[in-house]
């Protein structure tokens, strides 16, 4: 377990680097997993992941129940995930758009 753990941590702290020195190859490499059909199951998958380490985990923590809190959590939002869908995601952002391109004070700063 503590190799899964490892091996997580180095790929987020990759991922970090890789968002601050390069933001627009990471956002276009996110846009192209999230508009696959693979997108939506690797996210699920990945929460899923996240979920048990974290339960597997939380005897060995100093604050086991927040830790299994948050499990609980993740694991709700994996399968809510498939629920909401796509198709719900990007309601908001086409919302902004809209208020952004008819009020001034919406303006979004990319």
């Amino acid at each position: 377990m503590d190799i899964a753990l490892a091996i997580l941590s180095v790929a987020l702290v990759v991922l970090s680097m890789y968002g601050v020195w390069l933001p627009h190859r990471l956002l276009g490499l996110v846009s192209s997993l999230a508009s696959g059909g693979l997108g939506l199951w690797s996210a699920i998958m990945v929460r899923l992941l996240l979920a048990a380490l974290l339960w597997i985990n939380a005897q060995v923590s100093h604050a086991p129940t927040s830790f299994k809190a948050l499990a609980v959590l993740l694991f709700l939002s994996a399968i809510a995930h498939p629920i909401v869908g796509r198709d719900q995601q990007g309601k908001p952002n086409e919302e902004i758009n809209f208020a952004s391109a008819h009020d001034a004070g919406w303006r979004r700063r990319v």
